[in-house]
């Protein structure tokens, strides 16, 4: 179920089996919070949209939308199971949902995080949740490449992909890129997606005088036609939960240069065997790794050999037969 309007296209095709219901208009009001009879209205839109589906267990993904749906569910005797999918310690809620996030995460039947760190740190901030981890699965990538992209101009690529926005800290990218670029003519940075600093990206890129070495394609659609040409991945977030994207990048053997942030980038590389991680949020640190492995063949293919194992350490079976459990055991 999804709060958008029935007529907005879907980004990603829904697969077949797949029944999508759409809730009540009404349930995605915009209501100022200390508005309570329309806060109530719109909870109750919410709850008799969840209804209608006769759920046996409801499965929630991002904060905002956890709650609101614990809130709209609440006494109704339907298990719902709340999914982080950053890293709740740092992704930024204002007072009023962190409040309420206290509130009602206890009563969740699971609240699932996406690491063993943010598993512990639950464990002893919030006793009281219910939490369990439960990693990404990382799928092989396609054995048909897609074609090579045509923004791909230059013989070697580093690659990122992720929303354009502050969290990524794609100007540090940028300011570790424009200090190699120089020595490696031969290179191409590639930003891939869309979002609310791309003006300002560009204008840095302007002032770093990158405009030939640097693309923003905008959204992609199918990954693995960016990364399955990639020769490196980059990552400068500041925080994380599981990002697929460094999983899909090392599953196509690409090794990978990542600060590492509080959580996620250090479950998956394995720093010196198939990537390096840096102290996060130092940018001539980050540069120097990334110029270790532009300038040395050898050891990227090393790296991204070692980086393909990241499918096996991440099955899909695995990760199946834990949301399974899980579910099971909410329903009861």
């Amino acid at each position: 179920m999804t709060h958008a309007s029935s007529g907005q296209p879907d980004f990603f095709l829904i697969p077949a089996g797949v029944s999508r219901a759409y809730t009540d208009p009404a349930a995605s009001v915009d209501c100022r919070w200390f508005d309570l009879p329309a806060q109530q209205k719109r909870r109750q839109a919410l709850r008799d949209s969840l209804l209608q589906t006769n759920p046996n267990v409801v499965l929630g993904f991002i904060t905002i939308n956890n709650i609101r749906i614990l809130q709209a569910l609440e006494d109704s005797g339907i298990p719902v199971v709340a999914c982080e999918r950053s890293d709740p310690r740092i992704c930024p809620i204002n007072w009023r949902w962190r409040f309420l996030q206290r509130k009602m995460y206890p009563k969740a039947d699971a609240v699932v995080v996406q690491s063993r760190e943010l598993l512990n740190w639950a464990r002893t901030e919030y006793p009281d949740w219910k939490t369990v981890a439960i990693y990404n699965p990382v799928l092989p990538p396609p054995e048909n490449k897609p074609p090579r992209p045509p923004f791909f101009r230059r013989e070697f690529n580093l690659v990122t992909l992720g929303r354009l926005a502050e969290e990524k800290r794609y100007d540090h990218l940028l300011r570790a890129f424009s200090s190699l670029a120089p020595d490696f003519p031969d290179w191409q940075l590639t930003i891939g997606g869309e979002g609310p600093t791309r003006n300002e990206l560009e204008s840095l890129i302007r002032e770093l005088h990158l405009t030939e070495r640097v693309e923003l394609p905008g959204e992609i659609q199918e990954p693995y036609s960016l990364l399955g040409h990639a020769n490196l991945f980059a990552m400068t977030s500041r925080f994380e939960g599981f990002p697929n994207t460094l999983a899909e990048a090392m599953a196509c053997g690409v090794p990978a240069v990542s600060y590492d942030c509080p959580s996620g980038p250090r479950q998956i590389i394995r720093h010196g065997i198939d990537g390096i991680l840096v102290k996060d949020g130092d940018i001539e640190e980050f540069g120097e790794a990334l110029a270790a492995l532009m300038g040395d063949t050898r050891r990227r293919e090393l790296y991204g050999a070692k980086a393909r194992e990241v499918v096996e350490r991440f099955r899909v079976d695995d990760v199946i037969d834990r949301w399974e459990r899980v579910l099971r055991e909410a329903k009861g």
